[in-house]
């Protein structure tokens, strides 16, 4: 007796209901019920001043094309840059933690209504180098994500951002 080959229509089919399954796991794993990052009150006024002020010093619109520049933050004037850039442009909650030669950035963004969680809960570990920072580590919920694929996808979306947000500071 001989065996029958699958054909290519149920081929694709199989190959389509792994990618839903694969799709609906990875939601599962990356959506959470709860937030990591617990929303903050109000910055207070002299805190966005003087994060306004530094903005505007370091503007980058006025640095020569391919110039890298440095600025000294306090810890407090990186939690209020990152509170009011997220609060303002993502409608989510970040969080910063500093050490020698890194920072890991949490941040939490509310989902539309769906089965798998209301949270989108993403943790993004910064390595210094001798340039811009670099990621070294993310996860999206419980769902790691390799270095290289949150670096292209966050790139994409600065790249994006700026052509179609003009910040004024």
């Amino acid at each position: 007796m001989t065996r029958r080959r699958p054909g290519l229509a149920t081929t694709l089919a199989l190959l389509l209901a792994a990618l839903v399954l694969a799709l609906g796991l990875a939601g599962v794993a990356a959506l959470q019920p709860e937030p990591s990052v617990s929303a903050r009150g109000e910055l207070v006024h002299e805190d966005i001043a003087r994060a306004m002020s530094l903005l505007r010093q370091h503007d980058p619109r006025r640095a020569a094309p391919g110039q890298v520049r440095t600025a000294l933050l306090l810890d407090r004037d990186l939690e209020v840059l990152l509170g009011h850039a997220t609060q303002r442009w993502l409608q989510a909650s970040s969080r910063v933690e500093l050490t020698k030669g890194q920072a890991t950035l949490h941040l939490s963004l509310h989902t539309p209504p769906n089965p798998f969680g209301r949270w989108l809960n993403i943790e993004l570990q910064l390595q210094e180098t001798g340039g811009l920072p670099a990621i070294a580590a993310a996860r999206l919920g419980r769902l790691p994500v390799p270095a290289w694929l949150a670096e292209r996808t966050a790139l994409a979306l600065v790249k994006g951002g700026l052509r179609t947000e003009v910040v004024d500071f």
